[in-house]
């Protein structure tokens, strides 16, 4: 049940772009993929090929320029489009609604069907951004209630007005992780507004380069009682309500392996260290009120928060995460949806049986390093002398 491999620039076929079947036929070769649609397309005649994409498939209308309302109640009714949805039997009143909502425009088909959290709801915090907004924007999207929890207000509004635009069901609450009562407030909203806490994201984290050496006790501490006390407060807020309905499921964003070293962020290492141990503690205690607890490790995910916080004290050091996409042997760098897929699962109840695990989302980048890089037949062995791939070796 693998997450979409979205893309941005929708993967379209320039050279095929001079007719509806062509198109489609271009987009429909993505089908686990971004769907681009063109504000201004060149329509012409052809059947539209036929990809058995589930009915209740969703669409997200992000990443694209913006077009006025209009524009997009005239674009819907262009050939092109009606082919499009007719094609991957896309809800017709779904697709309108967000296209005339101003919503950037694009498409993406997901794995998931539409309404997999219908009457759930959802905490996230952290989650006005990045990784966590991703997360919202899928729980969202799959029929959740969604409550974004976050340190700044102007975030939370700017998050939570794209996501409404998407049709989502959304309240934010400003809230400091660290401050119990904050927490207590954030909670109770969430009941108010959906009448139970079905699932809570423990998102929120600071992070920052720092040589051990040089770490004071303060950086130490604020990035511990962000990611490890604050991880403690939501669940210890949340989890009395899970037991009197019981059922419920608390989810932790670790990172890859922090028992593995983590250097420069040593703080960071000790605090995920310490949420990995409550994730597999909390299991154990709790499975017997039906909640489930699990982790995800999401591998080397550029966002402004994770660009900013690897630039902290390094003014020598372009804020770039392109060197790390060398070494995951899926090639390329995490995307926030990658993270948002795997949290769609693990919280379902397709995982009704998975806790206490620490799923790596990461590409590979957490499996065992090898004693050498090098292919057969490059291999040096200690006399120097070169060796020849063993045979039968691929």
């Amino acid at each position: 049940m693998a997450g979409p491999d979205r893309r941005a620039d929708g993967g379209g076929d320039g050279g095929r772009r001079g007719s509806t079947a062509g198109q489609v036929g271009a987009l429909g070769r993505l089908t686990a993929g971004w769907f681009a649609v063109l504000p201004q397309p060149s329509c012409g005649s052809g059947p539209a090929p036929s990809r058995g994409i589930p009915a209740g498939t969703v669409g997200v209308c992000e990443g694209f320029p913006r077009v006025s309302s209009a524009e997009s109640r005239k674009f819907c009714s262009t050939p092109f489009v009606k082919a499009f949805r007719q094609s991957f039997s896309i809800d017709p009143e779904r697709f309108l609604r967000v296209q005339s909502c101003n919503a950037r425009v694009g498409f993406f088909m997901s794995h998931f069907v539409a309404k997999l959290y219908a009457g759930k709801s959802v905490v996230i915090t952290g989650g006005a951004s990045g990784i966590g907004y991703a997360m919202a924007r899928e729980f969202g999207l799959h029929g959740a209630g969604v409550v974004l929890a976050s340190r700044s207000g102007d975030r939370l509004d700017a998050a939570a007005r794209r996501l409404r635009a998407l049709g989502v069901r959304c309240e934010t609450a400003v809230c400091d992780v660290r401050n119990e009562d904050e927490v207590a407030r954030a909670v109770e909203l969430t009941l108010d507004h959906f009448g139970a806490v079905d699932v809570l994201v423990n998102n929120a984290a600071a992070n920052f380069w720092s040589p051990a050496e040089t770490m004071s006790a303060r950086s130490f501490r604020t990035v511990v009682d962000i990611d490890l006390l604050g991880t403690f407060h939501c669940t210890r807020a949340v989890v009395p309500h899970m037991i009197e309905q019981q059922s419920g499921v608390v989810l932790n964003i670790v990172v890859t392996d922090p028992h593995r070293g983590f250097p420069y962020f040593a703080h960071a290492a000790a605090a995920k260290a310490g949420v990995l141990g409550l994730t597999t503690t909390w299991a154990r205690e709790w499975g017997r009120h039906g909640i489930r607890v699990n982790a995800i490790a999401p591998g080397p995910t550029p966002s402004e928060g994770a660009l900013s916080g690897m630039a902290v004290g390094r003014p020598d050091l372009p804020p770039s995460f392109e060197r790390h996409a060398q070494r995951v042997p899926l090639g390329r760098l995490a995307r926030p949806e990658d993270t948002a897929a795997a949290a769609l699962f693990l919280c379902s109840d397709a995982a009704a049986y998975i806790t206490g695990v620490n799923l790596a989302v990461d590409g590979g980048v957490s499996l065992p390093v090898p004693t050498s890089e090098l292919p057969y037949g490059t291999g040096v062995p200690a006399d120097g002398a070169p060796t020849e791939a063993p045979a039968g070796s691929g």
